[in-house]
């Protein structure tokens, strides 16, 4: 072993040294210690994946549609999308507002593709019957999650039940989409506004 030269020659030891034996000895020993560290650590490393993938097995995402999962155990599809900002506009309150509108679209688009990806599913048959994806309606899925950059994207996940919408509440939704209240119905002018004959 090379003599280091901050090392006093007394300190160097030899191979047949008792100091050089002394730390091999520590060596080997904080070598064992190490190994069955990691070893116990391996373990239970491979312990979570299992209990995790028991966990996640009801859970798969949806061929050929990115950012979709399907959750059979809950019964829910899952969709994420995103939008960038409108660099253009006049504040990041309106560009958010137009980002969360383009990023639920494009997550309602994504939602309609996977139906129809998983059309032929037996599970979904077996859970909607048989009127089948047709049964459910794409704009009562939920926002699960959503986050607001500080620029104004969006990135939001919409969760869509996997149950049969009675046809009552398909009208009662198309019903929903009816002009306010506050908006005129009739073109007609109010007496107010008819010129004196």
């Amino acid at each position: 072993m090379p003599v280091l030269p901050h090392m006093p020659a007394s300190v160097v030891c030899s191979p047949n040294s008792a100091a050089y034996a002394a730390r091999s000895c520590l060596a080997g020993w904080c070598l064992l210690l190490w190994l069955s560290s990691s070893s116990q650590a391996g373990e239970r490393a491979a312990e979570k994946p299992v209990r995790a993938s028991a966990s996640q097995a009801a859970i798969a995402s949806v061929p050929g549609v990115p950012g979709v999962t399907v959750d059979w155990q809950r019964g829910v599809l899952e969709a994420s999308a995103s939008a960038a900002a409108d660099l253009y506009a006049a504040s990041v309150d309106v560009a958010r507002l137009k980002a969360e509108r383009l990023a639920r679209t494009r997550a309602e688009e994504r939602l309609r593709r996977a139906l129809t990806a998983l059309r032929s599913d037996a599970r979904l048959a077996a859970r909607l019957g048989p009127s089948g994806p047709a049964a459910l309606d794409i704009r009562s899925a939920e926002l699960r999650f959503v986050e607001y950059g500080s620029n104004g994207s969006v990135v939001l996940r919409l969760s869509l039940p996997l149950v049969a919408t009675p046809p009552a509440a398909k009208a009662a939704a198309a019903g929903s989409s009816a002009p306010d209240a506050g908006v005129a119905q009739d073109a007609s002018p109010t007496p107010s506004e008819r010129p004196d004959t």
